[in-house]
């Protein structure tokens, strides 16, 4: 362990020093509480060993200094020439861990260092149980946020990612738009290709929709099957139609093929839906994108439509 000996007497730290050596302990000697606390906040140590009085700051008070300013729990053995019960009530109630009485028992420090040392050994075990359920809890929430085939958010963090955006909208007075995006012909590139070439062509498309996107706000999912969703913030239906021209130059640069498909490579039609943030409704906004992507398949496919409600009013006048 790396023991640190805080003690302004120089014959008391040699002693000290000697032992925790001969023990196969690392020591750092210094004189005062001040020096102490200074070289605390500076260098990591494992257990301090610390005189009770001392000019300037008592160990007490270093010791209460300490406890107020560490994060994580460092153990203290207080020194003192005084070992009265009442004398070590304090130590402990002070946030000392045990009592060592001058001068020191070489057999005694030894087994003090070994049940120290054991406590250490301890601790960092579980330090690191701690941090590996820390990274499993990580894995286990990013599995719950993302589709596990194309490595996108899911349905479920897209809804969530719409709450936060909606939100944030509102509070700026801005729009928020929606992109429904579907694979065309996707059931007869299963048919003719299979279903492994099938995943990888979802993946493929994933990689070009999410590449397709500029800023850290907008949210790129997987929907379901063949379908995918780009949320995006902050943004009118002029806007996200670029974007959709983004997603279809993409794609098109990828040129995967797809002998079914009249246009004999992979392409996507896409739907747009925007809102007033003031009061979009979720539930409409996907409604809407929904109808304007159907609206691009019945016309022909790789292409985007985007959803006009005042033009559907007159449509049905």
């Amino acid at each position: 362990m790396r023991v640190l000996v805080v003690d302004d007497n120089k014959a008391d730290q040699l002693i000290l020093s000697s032992i925790l050596q001969r023990l196969g302990h690392e020591v750092i000697l210094v004189d005062s509480g001040e020096a102490a606390l200074t070289l605390l906040n500076e260098q990591d140590v494992d257990l301090v060993i610390m005189d009770e009085e001392m000019p300037g700051y008592s160990g007490h008070e270093v010791v209460l200094l300490l406890r107020e300013q560490a994060d994580e729990w460092l153990p203290v053995i207080f020194l003192s020439g005084n070992d009265t019960p009442e004398a070590v009530l304090r130590g402990i109630t002070a946030g000392g861990d045990d009592y060592l009485k001058k001068p020191v028992d070489i057999t005694i420090l030894e087994a003090k260092m070994l049940a120290m040392r054991r406590l250490h050994e301890m601790r960092q075990e579980l330090l690191s149980l701690n941090d590996e359920l820390q990274l499993a809890n990580e894995k286990l929430k990013d599995l719950s946020e993302h589709d596990p085939l194309t490595g996108l958010k899911n349905r479920r963090a897209l809804m969530i990612a719409f709450e936060t955006a909606i939100t944030w909208c509102r509070r700026h007075n801005t729009e928020i738009a929606l992109l429904m995006i579907d694979v065309d012909w996707f059931k007869k590139f299963n048919d003719t290709y299979g279903h492994q070439a099938g995943d990888a062509c979802l993946q493929e498309v994933a990689s070009r929709v999410l590449s397709a996107i500029k800023r850290s706000t907008d949210t790129a999912s997987r929907y379901g099957g063949e379908e995918f969703c780009v949320l995006l913030p902050s943004t009118n239906t002029n806007q996200a139609a670029i974007v959709a021209e983004h997603i279809h130059q993409a794609i098109g640069e990828q040129a995967l093929p797809h002998a079914a498909s009249d246009f004999n490579r992979v392409t996507v039609s896409i739907g747009i839906a925007a809102s007033p943030a003031s009061y979009a409704d979720i539930d409409q906004l996907f409604s809407d994108a929904d109808s304007a992507l159907y609206d691009a398949k019945r016309l022909g496919r790789n292409q985007t439509v985007v959803h006009y409600p005042d033009l559907d009013e007159e449509l049905a006048d």
